[in-house]
């Protein structure tokens, strides 16, 4: 099979803003640590002459400012990102093949075998196909044509893990 495609700035922001199952430790593990933080930040300030309900309030609107912070300054984030990484936009041309993948865009072609890709996730326009934690190949969706799309999602999960 082949296909070619170009990808994108909402392609990039696709795959890197869907977040990913946490397993449940980690889950408890941070609730854990930012309940002790806070509690620590309600006990540093009231030794300090504050009373408990202002030293709640203030770790509250700090912890706002940041979640705030955060979201507004994230989709800057990603465009910065997506600048660094001008390779990201050529266009490509992908051959899947029984042994991997090859690559193919105007500085060169790249192979990859099944066993190299360590998972793979698919998100409502994309999949995101791991070679390490934070490095991934992105083929939009709309880069196949009819029964190309189950093809290739059932090559993918014959071959490589799902997250």
């Amino acid at each position: 099979m082949e296909v070619r495609y170009q990808c994108d700035l909402s392609d990039y922001t696709e795959a890197l803003g869907t977040p990913e199952a946490k397993p449940l430790g980690r889950k408890m593990l941070t609730s854990v640590l930012a309940g002790v933080f806070i509690l620590f930040a309600i006990f540093f300030l009231t030794t300090l002459g504050l009373k408990q309900a202002a030293a709640a309030v203030i770790i509250f609107v700090l912890w706002m400012a940041v979640v705030l912070a955060f979201w507004f300054t994230r989709p800057v984030l990603i465009r910065r990102w997506f600048r660094k990484h001008p390779d990201f936009v050529k266009p490509r041309v992908l051959r899947v093949e029984e042994s991997g993948v090859i690559d193919q865009n105007d500085l060169g072609q790249g192979e990859t075998k099944w066993s190299g890709f360590t998972r793979f996730r698919e998100t409502p326009n994309l999949f995101v196909l791991y070679l390490k934690p934070r490095q991934f190949q992105v083929i939009p969706k709309r880069a196949f044509a009819g029964a190309q799309l189950e093809e290739f999602r059932l090559i993918l999960t014959q071959n490589i893990r799902r997250k």
